[in-house]
């Protein structure tokens, strides 16, 4: 009587052969896109939440230089001034940077001018030399400002309560000129009357909803 032996089909390709390449669905390459966002967004705190500290240090240490080398407090007071108008002179011009060649450019000219500000307070700590304290805590202020040009902002004209039509209309225009945006981009407020304060909230509501919100189409990240 013959022998009959049972088999069955356990899905692995023959011995010697090279398996077949799944096709990766649009689920999987959703997944990937979700998982970098995150693994970014952690890279990203973990480097701004020291930055953050190193620069609140660095605004009461340039002080303290700044009158242990002159012997006067309104010079110190002066070099923790220069980081808020490095960041304030830089921010504008950072952004428009970033609107027009993307953030990554933006951040890399904010922050290598960031770097030769620290090297420039160095180096004023080493030979004595006020000037250079001045203009290192100004770029270490430009590297801040890429900080802030680098997040999602809204920019509003205040106390628009206190302004007629015609002089809200010339307002809005050239804030919207300076900051390079479309004037029905600037949004129009007033803390005191509550007027237009819904708006600007549903529009930051609106801003972090989109953040949150899946890519639209998916895509496959290559290191």
């Amino acid at each position: 009587m013959p022998t009959v032996v049972a088999g069955y089909d356990t899905g692995d390709p023959p011995a010697g052969t090279v398996p077949p390449v799944k096709p990766r669905s649009d689920i999987d390459a959703s997944l990937d896109v979700v998982l970098l966002q995150r693994r970014t967004l952690r890279t990203l705190m973990a480097g701004l939440i020291p930055a953050g500290a190193a620069m609140s240090g660095a605004y009461a240490a340039s002080a303290v230089l700044g009158e242990d080398l002159t012997g006067s407090a309104f010079l110190g007071g002066l070099v923790a001034a220069s980081m808020t108008t490095g960041s304030a002179l830089a921010s504008l011009p950072l952004a428009r940077l970033m609107a027009a060649r993307g953030r990554r450019p933006g951040l890399l000219v904010g922050y290598l001018t960031g770097i030769l500000g620290a090297l420039l307070a160095v180096s004023a700590a080493l030979t004595g030399w006020y000037v250079f304290l001045v203009f290192g805590m100004l770029g270490i202020g430009a590297g801040h400002g890429a900080n802030l040009a680098a997040k999602a902002e809204i920019v509003i004209l205040n106390k628009c309560d206190a302004l007629n039509d015609a002089l809200l209309s010339k307002q809005r225009k050239s804030i919207a000129e300076a900051a390079g945006l479309g004037i029905d981009a600037i949004a129009c407020m007033s803390g005191v009357a509550g007027t237009g304060v819904t708006g600007v909230l549903r529009r930051a509501a609106q801003m972090i909803k989109d953040a949150n919100a899946a890519p639209a189409e998916p895509a496959v990240f290559t290191p």
